[in-house]
Formats: C-alpha cells, structure tokens, sequence
C-alpha cells in the first residue's frame, strides 16, 4: 500500500470514527432532553440521559483518542470509565468508612463488581471544598483499569481537580514525569481521568491515580517484614508541613544557601519537617531515618560550600557516622556517594517547567533503601500534588523558578535544589537532559496531549461543571493568577496551560541547548 493510499485510509478512519462520536453524542442530548434520568442523577438535581442498570450495562468504545477511553452503552450513554462507589453515606468524611467499589470499562478485563474497600476524603486543603477528592483501600488487591501495567495493589486515589478549571494539570505534570524521571527508572505514579458515582449521584469527572507507598511497582524499596525494627530497611520520605498528626516525623537542622544571582537565603526559611511515608516499627528505626537524611545533608553541603584544598570530602560510613575520606577527589563523587543525582536533575527539571507553590513545602518525596539489595543513596522520585502548578500566581516565564530569588518565597524555595544550583557539574547535567528533552520532543508530546484531551473530553469536562459551576469560578487569592482567573472555559484556562508550557520550554532550551553559532551551552550562573 503506498503513502497516499495510506492516508486516504486513514483519512476515512478518521472520518468515520468522528461520526460515531457524533451520533453518540447526538443520541446523548436526545436522551437527555426525550428520556430523563430513572435511577442515576447528577447530586444537583439536574438530570441527563440514563445510565440504565450500570451493573447490566454492555460498553463498546466510541474512538481512539489518546487515552482510548470514551465508551457507550447500548442506550446511547457516552461517559468515561466510571468508578461506582457504594457506601452507607452520601457526603463521606476524612475517616474511613466501609464501602464496595465497582469499575465500568468497555475493556471487560478492567470490569470490578462490588469488591469491598474502605473510603475516605483525602488531602489537606483540597479536602475541604465542596467536590472532595477520596483515597480508596481495597480489602484485597485490586488493578484499576491497567494503570502501572495492571498492577494489583489495595491503595488507589482520587483527585478531584476542583480548584484546576483546565482538568489537567495533575495528568499533564504526571504525564510529563514518566517523560523525564520514568524514562530513567524512577517511580512516577500513573493515572487516568474517570467519572465517578457514589450512591447514584454523579460526582463528575476525576483522577484516579496510584497511591504514593512503597511497592514492587511503585516505590521499589525494601519493605520490612511486620514488627521488625531493623534499621536495614527501605525509608520514602515526604517533605510536609502538614506533619502534625502522622505518626512518625522528624526535624532537619539545614544552612544557608545561595540563589543564583548571589544572594542569601537564612536556614530558617526552609520546611524542616520530615515525613516517613513507608511503614516502619520503631523509634530506633524513625532516628535511623532522621540521622542519615541529616548526614547526608551535612556532607552535601561540605561538598559544595567548603574548601577542601587542604581539608579532605566527607563521606558516611557503614554505622552512619560521617567521616574524612583522603580518596575523594571532587565535590560531584562527594555528593554521588550520598545522593542518586540523576534524581535530583531530573526532578529539578520537572519543578522548573511546573513551577509548583507548594514545593518547598509539601508532597515533596524521597526514599533511600538499606535493604540488602538497596543502592544507600537519597533518591528523588513519586513526584506529587500539582494542584497549584503550571501557570498559577507568581509564575515565571523566562526565569529559574526554584532558585531564583525574585521568584522564590518560603513555599517554593526547596533547599535540595537551591544546594546545587550554582554548582557547574550539576547545570550540565541539566543541560544534558534538557537535549535529550529537546531530541525525544518532549514538549510537543505534552501539548499535543493536552489539545487531544481538550477535543476528545469536551463533553465530559461540561457535564462535571454542570455539576460543580463554582470551578470555574473558583479563586484562591494567594495562589491565581490572572490569566487562569480570566478563563471562563475549561478550553481557555487549557490554552493558558500551553503558553505557560511554551514558555518554559523555550526558557529551558535557550539556557541549555547549544547555540548555532558557537556551539556552547549557555548557563546562568552566579
């Protein structure tokens, strides 16, 4: 078949597959308007097209978008894959209560009946608007829609996306990290946009999401066995200044450091709460976390700071203890001996292109793993919580975002990126991965998905603010900007997502990628 044949065909798959999401939509409005809903309403009262029987339902798929999910049943209702809650309350609460979990796909080895779990509402200031979002705690494992390779697991998510009129932000930064910390073998939790039931009322359209937690398949570390308390263990770590109330937390003692440009930083700015995430079942254990994380930081920043013309590198010996070692030659093999740097580069990256609020603040993970399979090293990954990212208040279009001091308050300056961010060997470390970003068209990957979204899911993005209008008006003074506040459509705050998108990526590309002229990568620097 030649080239022209080709697209001919697919020209008129195209076609056709338009037109079938045509006469399904159509046949949708007209059930909406002819039909009425018998049993399954939206919670406000107003009515749609019947669902029917969703535990008799057949689902085909209507398209082949990029998420390859929009599906109907045999009375015309076009929805996506839909997670059907039942529980004894209709409003839940932040405390857990029993439940069963049903899961609708037109792929039938997707399809969940009633599995029992527990639900809760999940979050810290996202749980206490109107559409909440919820953690789900399988009895047993349980894959969800073939997230992670079909990965069975009992903890799944729901993020609600109340306060984010674009829907896509969390997917978009998500997605955007498989690009560039996934690639190279770091965890980043995979998800998919669902439309979510409880008792028969449509709560809208959600992202259901992996829990971040220690699993073969998502935080690879060593898990111990219960009550042991070894400290030859697996630790994930979040950095949270929501710690009050979780069991096992610690403080960081950290210093000084340096914006680009030169000017300094006190100590005192910095979040020094630390979270362990993975199950521990001692206090010896939470010290043994609280002591390496420290150690590594006091070496880290003798590497950096310090003069070691006549004074040797630190290194962390076998008991934990810091030591001189005479064979250390560099700052980089100090810092690589305590630190996965990739990690580090790679999650620097992604923050500098998402420009998260709350980086320096919350949901801010890492692991290291003294299992006897575990490499030892602090390592940056489950990158998380971009509810406030992407273009809200005190963006930065053509700057560094998480290093630079006119751009930079208490909940976006993160010491562990501030540490290196005048370092040389760091930079270019960043500048390798951004060319290689810039070879693999990672940028263009995100914004054509995102414009894919926006045509495919228009419809469903509709119905859910049918449901909860206030998120498109929704304004939280301290965290939107005005071009996000000005969009009166989930279109228009999605072609704000892509500027901003745009603007990083030529930020980025211009610092780090080599010019035509003289070949050389051009660095800010101090």
């Amino acid at each position: 078949m030649n080239y022209d044949i080709k697209k001919k065909t697919k020209e008129k798959e195209n076609n056709m597959k338009k037109t079938r999401i045509l006469l399904a939509t159509m046949l949708f409005f007209t059930l909406t308007i002819f039909v009425g809903c018998e049993d399954y309403n939206y919670n406000n009262g107003v009515q749609t097209a019947t669902l029917g029987d969703v535990f008799e339902c057949n689902w085909t798929s209507v398209d082949e978008s990029e998420s390859g999910d929009i599906m109907v049943n045999e009375d015309g209702f076009v929805s996506l894959p839909i997670i059907y809650i039942e529980a004894e309350h209709d409003r839940l609460t932040k405390e857990y209560e029993d439940c069963t979990i049903s899961v609708f796909s037109y792929n039938e080895e997707y399809t969940l009946i009633k599995e029992d779990a527990k639900i809760k509402v999940r979050g810290n200031q996202t749980s206490n608007f109107s559409k909440a979002p919820y953690r789900i705690k399988f009895n047993k494992k349980q894959s969800m829609l073939g997230l992670n390779d079909n990965l069975k697991a009992k903890s799944w998510v729901l993020l609600a996306e109340f306060t984010d009129r674009t829907m896509l932000k969390n997917l978009t930064a998500l997605n955007l990290a498989k690009q560039i910390l996934g690639e190279d073998g770091y965890y980043v939790s995979d998800c998919k946009l669902v439309e979510v039931y409880i008792n028969g009322n449509y709560q809208g359209v959600y992202l259901l999401a992996e829990q971040q937690q220690v699993n073969k398949k998502r935080v690879n570390i060593t898990e111990p066995d219960d009550d042991y308390t070894g400290t030859d263990i697996g630790y994930l770590l979040e950095m949270d200044a929501y710690y009050e109330g979780e069991e096992y937390y610690f403080e960081m003692d950290f210093d000084d450091l340096v914006f680009i440009g030169g000017e300094t930083i006190g100590a005192n700015n910095f979040e020094r709460h630390y979270v362990i995430k993975s199950d521990i079942y001692s206090e010896n254990q939470k010290q043994f976390a609280n002591d390496r994380l420290q150690n590594v930081w006091d070496v880290a920043y003798d590497a950096v700071f310090n003069d070691h013309t006549e004074h040797s590198y630190l290194k962390i010996n076998d008991n934990n203890e810091i030591i001189e070692d005479d064979n250390i030659q560099s700052t980089f093999d100090a810092v690589s001996n305590v630190i996965d740097v990739n990690s580090l580069v790679d999650m620097f990256i992604l923050h500098e292109i998402c420009e998260d609020l709350d980086i320096g603040l919350s949901s801010f993970y890492m692991s290291f793993d003294f299992g006897t399979k575990g490499n030892k090293k602090l390592t940056f990954q489950a990158p998380w919580d971009f509810d406030w990212a992407l273009g809200q208040k005190r963006y930065v279009l053509n700057d560094f975002y998480t290093c630079a001091r006119p751009n930079s308050l208490y909940r976006t300056t993160n010491p562990w990126f501030l540490l290196f961010c005048n370092q040389d060997w760091f930079m270019d470390m960043v500048a390798q991965k951004v060319q290689l970003m810039s070879r693999q068209n990672v940028f263009d990957n995100i914004i054509n998905m995102i414009n894919k979204y926006c045509e495919d899911y228009e419809m469903f993005f509709d119905r859910n603010f049918e449901v909860w209008p206030e998120c498109l008006t929704f304004v939280l003074n301290t965290h939107t900007s005005e071009e996000y506040e000005n969009a009166t459509t989930q279109k228009e705050a999605a072609d704000w997502l892509i500027e901003f998108l745009e603007a990083r990526r030529d930020f980025l590309f211009s610092h780090f990628i080599p010019n035509e002229q003289g070949g050389e990568v051009i660095i800010i620097q101090n």
